[in-house]
């Protein structure tokens, strides 16, 4: 179940162009009753650097 990683292909990351690179991530991060990913470390990453950009441009318009 494991090395067969097409259970992790649903959801959001069923039609991510990133898939690749984190599978779907792990089960621990996988509500346990319906599998669905409880988040997705790419759009954590992107939703920071959008939050430090934002805050930078504001400091450098100062």
């Amino acid at each position: 179940i494991f090395r067969d990683r097409r259970w992790t292909k649903t959801g959001i990351c069923a039609d991510c162009k990133s898939y690749k690179y984190c599978q779907g991530n792990g089960m621990h991060l996988r509500n346990d009753k319906n599998g669905e990913l409880l988040f997705c470390h790419l759009k954590r990453i992107e939703e920071g650097e959008r939050i430090i950009n934002e805050k930078y441009e504001s400091v450098e318009m100062v």
